[in-house]
């Protein structure tokens, strides 16, 4: 069971990586599947800071939990906050079939993270 849930942290990381590759050198494309505009290299620095930064800032947390597991905790904080701010505008801008899936993959992944960091920590024998 270890390794499968481990096997999920994993893919995960690679995900938020891959996320974050795409808006560092195809943001044409992210801004496609992202369904997001931006005008300006100002715009899209914006881009690549906020919305790579936080995947990154992610897939670090979980490369630092095969480490040490307690990381799984700061990744779960972090998706958190994703959920929280993607919930709000699902509230006051509208429900759309993508910010709902979202959403769901964001809460499965906190579910992991959690998961595993509680079963796994080296606090937790």
């Amino acid at each position: 069971m270890k390794f499968v849930l481990k096997t999920v942290v994993f893919l995960i990381a690679i995900l938020m990586l891959g996320i974050w590759l795409m808006w560092m050198v195809s943001p044409e494309t992210a801004k496609n599947l992202f369904e997001v505009d931006a005008r300006s290299i100002t715009g899209i620095n914006a881009l690549k800071s906020d919305m790579g930064g936080v995947v990154l800032t992610i897939a670090v947390f979980l490369i630092l939990s095969f480490k040490e597991t307690q990381w799984l905790y700061s990744a779960a904080i972090a998706s958190g906050c994703l959920m929280l701010g993607r919930t709000i505008s699902l509230v006051v801008d509208g429900y759309t079939p993508t910010g709902v899936n979202a959403l769901v993959v964001e809460l499965i992944a906190v579910i992991v993270f959690v998961t595993v960091a509680n079963r796994y920590s080296s606090n937790s024998h």
